[in-house]
């Protein structure tokens, strides 16, 4: 999944500061990210990424919160 999302920013014409603003981070943080195939990013952070690249994720895959 790491490599489709830096192929989906890259097909979406997106640079990694254009996402970075998206996300409200630095761009360096998004160099980060992708240099280590999203290893230190949280979920929650990869599902912002997803949605700021205007791509969805099945329900399946989404964790849900115990009550």
């Amino acid at each position: 999944m790491p490599k489709a999302l830096i192929r989906a920013r890259i097909a979406a014409g997106m640079t990694q500061e254009s996402l970075a603003r998206r996300l409200g981070v630095k761009p360096q943080q998004v160099q980060r990210y992708e240099a280590t195939e999203y290893g230190s990013a949280s979920f929650a952070r990869i599902l912002k990424v997803v949605q700021a690249l205007g791509l969805s994720m099945p329900r399946a895959v989404r964790l849900v919160r115990n009550r």
